[in-house]
């Protein structure tokens, strides 16, 4: 834990996986994780938390390009949770719907298609945005 010395607010190192979740039409997964300090009020009562880079704008306004999100790493997801999720080999950041049709994977920018899961597609669901860090540049 380290302590930021003009707020007096504690840190704590949290894991990173530096490939980057598109919000947008997905990216391949890569093998890399590093570190990256968030205010230990971030992450309270998270379970098992990490953070993920985000990519693109299909998530947009809720979740922008370059944010960071904490996601709690459990592989469960209810209807309606913003999920961090592999389709396919593609990393993907989406709101997870149980429809009468089947399982969708839905953006918040209306110019991003639903995405429909078949009985074909290969998932892993790594687990459940809880907190986002804007990025402000």
């Amino acid at each position: 834990m380290v302590t930021d010395l003009l707020t007096q607010e504690l840190f704590v190192v949290i894991p990173l996986i530096t490939s980057s979740f598109s919000a947008g039409n997905g990216n391949p997964m890569e093998d890399n994780v590093g570190a990256v300090e968030i205010p230990i009020s971030a992450v309270k009562n998270i379970k098992n938390p990490y953070s993920l880079n985000v990519t693109g704008f299909s998530m947009s306004p809720t979740i922008e390009n370059k944010d960071i999100v904490i996601v709690e790493l459990d592989g469960r997801c209810k209807n309606g949770d913003i999920i961090a999720l592999q389709v396919n080999g593609e990393l993907l950041i989406k709101e997870f719907r149980e429809t009468f049709k089947g399982l969708e994977l839905v953006s918040h920018n209306k110019a991003f298609a639903v995405v429909n899961i078949s009985d074909d597609d290969i998932i892993t669901i790594f687990g459940v945005v809880k907190k986002i860090i804007r990025n402000l540049n």
